[in-house]
């Protein structure tokens, strides 16, 4: 939800919007980091803060609780520790950074985003766990699976074995790109 809010231009966090517009994140009035903002740029970090909060919520309408693994929550919560840097709110930057690394998550995308919130945090020697699991999620996406039974061919659509081939390629090439970043 929160990243629709921002493609629709109706949020404005710092490491995320600003990033895609190719700008840096915003500075503050006379260009030095730490201004006050302007209230129309505060209001646009309240209304993506509330974004990514409902990002974060698990639908009743389900009525099986929710899974045991953490989803896209550490994504959610870095970008939630983004906004709350940049209205000021350091205690609650800080929280959001400590929440992103709580729960199981399957190895991939969501260890970038841990990496990422235990570098801001100062805590840059647990981050070689999280980048091993990284690499060895992209070399499992990278493997061609030798015995292939084909049970979605039923169902038709993109299940087929070499559709499945290509989503995991597409997929390992865009987690190569997230571990190119963070090995920086």
């Amino acid at each position: 939800l929160g990243m629709a809010a921002m493609e629709e231009g109706r949020a404005l966090c710092p490491q995320s919007a600003a990033a895609v517009a190719g700008r840096p994140p915003y500075q503050g009035t006379d260009g030095r980091a730490g201004s006050p903002l302007p209230a129309a740029a505060a209001e646009k970090y309240r209304l993506a803060l509330a974004y990514f909060e409902e990002s974060t919520t698990y639908p009743a309408n389900l009525q099986a609780g929710r899974p045991g693994d953490a989803g896209t929550e550490p994504k959610s919560r870095y970008l939630m520790a983004q906004c709350k840097k940049a209205l000021g709110d350091e205690a609650g930057y800080k929280a959001e950074l400590e929440n992103s690394l709580k729960g199981w998550i399957h190895a991939g995308e969501m260890d970038y985003w841990r990496v990422k919130a235990l570098r801001e945090l100062g805590r840059d020697a647990e981050c070689a766990p999280l980048i091993a699991e990284l690499k060895a999620a992209i070399k499992e996406l990278e493997t061609p699976v030798t015995v292939i039974i084909n049970a979605y061919a039923k169902f038709a659509g993109d299940n087929s074995a070499m559709e499945r081939a290509a989503k995991a390629r597409e997929k390992a090439g865009a987690l190569r790109e997230l571990l190119k970043e963070i090995e920086k």
